[in-house]
């Protein structure tokens, strides 16, 4: 359960940083970059709960996506930080 929470902050993530892209300037997107660190972090504390958790070698994969997952946005988020736009 605490792995798909970190999905689906993943994702509401990515869902607030698709929305900055298409128009960084409006206010609404003023907050949606903070968001998706609001997410991302949130994200974090969860998988923090979750990896101690004895796991078999098929949950291990998926907790292996759900880490790269989380890399991805992240490192995309800070692109978001450095654009200017």
């Amino acid at each position: 359960m605490r792995l798909a929470f970190c999905d689906v902050l993943v994702a509401r993530a990515r869902f607030s940083l698709d929305r900055y892209a298409f128009d960084p300037a409006t206010g609404k997107g003023s907050g949606l970059r903070e968001r998706a660190e609001k997410c991302l972090t949130e994200s974090d504390e969860w998988y923090k709960k979750y990896d101690p958790i004895p796991r078999g070698s098929d949950e291990d994969r998926q907790a292996k996506i759900a880490v790269d997952a989380r890399e991805q946005m992240r490192k995309r988020s800070t692109w978001f930080g450095h654009r200017k736009g």
